[in-house]
């Protein structure tokens, strides 16, 4: 017990505190948004600057860009104009092309119309 400390009080630390939290370090989600970006001739995809920003922070170091493995990149013929949607912990990473040519392919239906009739589109 410490000289001006009162009995029945706990004793204080000494140590040094961290800073107040801020708000990118109290969300309960991630990487929100639904921007478009590239992908490089590596199969490197470019962050857009909020997921890198949120990266950095949430994680340290973020170099703004991701390696998307061959693999992947053919199997969902990933290369130039992606669209990267955030979903919480994971970025969703779609052919720009694809997401277009079936934008134009499918027709929306009367249900589909319904459930947007709310969103003033």
């Amino acid at each position: 017990m410490s000289e001006n400390q009162e009995p029945g009080t706990p004793e204080t630390s000494q140590e040094v505190t961290a800073p107040a939290a801020s708000a990118w370090d109290d969300l309960d989600y991630g990487y929100v948004g639904n921007p478009t970006s590239k992908l490089d001739e590596r199969g490197r995809l470019k962050l857009p600057a909020e997921f890198k920003t949120f990266t950095e922070r949430k994680y340290g170091k973020a170099q703004g860009r991701m390696q998307i493995p061959e693999e992947l990149r053919t199997k969902a013929e990933l290369s130039g104009e992606v669209k990267v949607s955030g979903e919480g912990g994971f970025i969703r990473v779609t052919s720009l092309k694809k997401l277009r040519e079936r934008a134009e392919k499918d027709e929306l239906t009367p249900e589909m119309l319904d459930s947007l009739g709310g969103q003033d589109l």
